[in-house]
């Protein structure tokens, strides 16, 4: 077989196949014949003794494979730029100019073969037109990817009862009747979490260092939700939103309902991913002072509606007491701490519930006194045991709650002063803690 690549007037070469190029090949196994052509352009074939002597697309097919000695086509297309450089890089030094190959591209080529009877000599023959389609397969393949990039998005933002609401909306009318997608959801666990001095270092730091902590932060929470199959509801500011009992992944990737979700699993869940955060976050330092990285994370367990309001930058979203007190137990939770109700208290598993402290009445807004628990983990626990390990270690030592005796009753805590109210009747959340030590029962140094 040899090929052959034309040059253009300043000796580069061109493309193999591209425009102005041409290649000869002859197929034994195709009936003798030879195979000549231009690209671009049509050419004619004819094999020996006239006609087509009966060969069919099969006997092509195996003529070009035994021609070309079993090549795959990355080797064919090698073979082919190797003995085209050399071919065009001997007829340029012959005329006196200098070759200078073109880098290899990737060409996409229409053919389109026709049996025809030659009108000058009555021989049938086959028409063949090649057409260089390579500007229009580019296209369609951007639009193929930016379509598939497109699905993705969708995929993360919506769970898969929304995406099918949205395919099934007339493009013409947009999507109406939202309220269609209310649905509600009982024993919920949702998860407020936010880093303890970010208002300040907001204000020291440019946005764009600002956005590259979080962005470095918030992606390794969202491969935590990942792995504690939690699902990731919203990001506020420095704010950080997780629900459990909600949501699970289908076979095909989709997010979608649980149909039969079980509580105390997702509080248990919940809880472990808090915890990994926690402990995430304090090998992330703080870009203004270099310091480690503190949270807080507050839980509440309860009942939430889930849709989609208005008409433009849509956003799944749950609505109901549940957020709201949720939201409290974070804004009432020690740095680098997890604060729950006495609901999620109540689903947690003995893995996790002697770590849990009671608090006393805690005064929440709109709530009024309300029994809560917080797990206060010291910094040799968040640096060398994962949440995994925190719950295995504590059942083999069979803890048991209540974890702190001397606050099994509510009573309040020292210095604490949580939804006092100013003289304009407006409602202040304060916390005082410098007399409050939080109760560990687990220890790690003693193991």
């Amino acid at each position: 077989m040899s090929f052959t690549r034309g040059l253009s007037c300043n000796g580069r070469g061109s493309l193999p196949g591209a425009a102005g190029g041409s290649f000869m090949a002859s197929f034994p196994g195709a009936g003798g014949g030879s195979f000549t052509g231009a690209a671009g352009g049509s050419f004619t074939t004819t094999p020996p003794g006239g006609g087509l002597g009966g060969i069919g697309s099969g006997a092509l097919s195996n003529g070009l494979s035994g021609a070309l000695g079993g090549m795959h086509s990355a080797e064919l297309y090698d073979a082919v730029w190797q003995s085209a450089d050399a071919e065009a890089e001997a007829a340029a030094h012959a005329a006196g100019f200098e070759y200078v190959p073109l880098p290899r591209q990737e060409r996409y080529h229409e053919l389109q073969v026709t049996p025809m009877i030659d009108p000058a000599t009555g021989v049938q023959t086959m028409l063949v037109v090649q057409t260089d389609i390579t500007a229009r397969a580019l296209c369609e393949l951007r639009m193929a990817q930016l379509t598939e990039t497109q699905l993705r998005m969708l995929e993360n933002m919506f769970p898969r009862h929304v995406l099918e609401f949205m395919c099934g909306a007339d493009p013409e009318e947009g999507l109406t009747n939202l309220e269609a997608l209310a649905l509600q959801h009982d024993d919920v666990s949702i998860l407020f979490l936010d880093i303890v001095g970010f208002t300040a270092m907001s204000k020291e730091l440019a946005p764009q260092q600002v956005l590259e902590f979080l962005n470095t932060l918030f992606c390794s929470f969202d491969e935590i939700c990942l792995k504690f199959k939690v699902y990731k509801l919203d990001t506020a500011g420095d704010g950080y939103i997780v629900v459990g009992a909600l949501m699970t992944v289908d076979s095909e990737g989709f997010f979608t309902l649980h149909d039969k979700s079980d509580p105390v699993e997702g509080a248990n869940k919940l809880v472990a991913a808090a915890y990994e955060m926690l402990r995430h976050a304090r090998s992330v330092p703080m870009p203004h002072n270099g310091q480690a990285t503190q949270v807080r994370a507050g839980i509440h367990t309860g009942s939430v509606v889930s849709g989609l309001t208005g008409t433009k930058m849509l956003k799944f979203s749950l609505y109901g007491d549940a957020m709201n007190t949720s939201s409290r137990m974070e804004s009432t939770c020690a740095p680098g701490c997890i604060h729950v109700s006495e609901t999620t208290y109540e689903l947690l598993t003995p893995s996790w519930r002697p770590h849990f402290c009671p608090r006393g009445g805690v005064q929440v807004k709109g709530k009024g006194l309300m029994a809560s628990y917080m797990f206060a983990p010291d910094e040799a626990q968040l640096a060398t045991m994962s949440a995994d390990q925190v719950a295995e270690l504590t059942e083999q030592q069979g803890l048991k709650d209540p974890p702190c005796p001397a606050l099994a009753q509510p009573q309040p805590l020292c210095g604490l002063s949580i939804g006092s109210e100013n003289s304009s009747g407006e409602s202040n959340a304060m916390l005082c803690l410098t007399d409050y030590v939080p109760h560990r029962r687990y220890d790690s140094s003693a193991n």
